[in-house]
């Protein structure tokens, strides 16, 4: 729970009498999606390569499967959502599309 001025933060629970400049800092955040890296790469967050990579549950989640025949088994085919990491530390898991081919038989 973050605390702001011995407040709690409202966003994570707290009081709803926190000052005005707590609730304006809260909406700043950290721009995880900023093309390029941007102000992430200065915090060492780094995304999650996922698209043409062997699914890895721990950093990824599977939303859904798919028949792709020019891709592998268990090959990821689309990132729904980025996921990020930094030191080793994954703080996001990414979402991902994961191919899943029939049964050969």
């Amino acid at each position: 729970m973050l605390v702001h001025n011995g407040r709690m933060n409202p966003r994570h629970g707290g009081r709803m009498d926190a000052p005005a400049d707590a609730r304006a800092d809260e909406r700043e955040g950290l721009p995880m999606d900023e093309p390029g890296g941007g102000r992430r790469a200065g915090y060492g967050v780094q995304l999650v390569q996922t698209v043409g990579h062997p699914f890895d549950s721990r950093t990824m989640h599977a939303m859904e499967a798919r028949r792709v025949e020019r891709s592998g088994d268990g090959t990821v085919v689309e990132e729904l959502q980025s996921g990020f990491a930094r030191d080793g530390e994954v703080l996001r898991l990414a979402d991902v599309a994961v191919n899943r081919r029939p049964p050969q038989g």
